[in-house]
């Protein structure tokens, strides 16, 4: 499972780019991260269908 010092450093990473007005790079974080928080909500059980 990932842990809070990896979540924070992906949001840091996210709000730089974003502040930035660098869309290419948020739509590449979010490629990048969206599978492992797939992985890791259906690992707590959480519905991922309207993801």
């Amino acid at each position: 499972m990932i842990g809070a010092a990896p979540l924070r450093e992906i949001a840091e990473a996210v709000e730089r780019a974003a502040k930035a007005h660098d869309l290419g790079l948020v739509r590449g974080l979010h490629d990048r991260f969206c599978g492992e928080v797939l992985r890791v909500a259906e690992q707590a059980g959480l519905p991922t269908d309207q993801v």
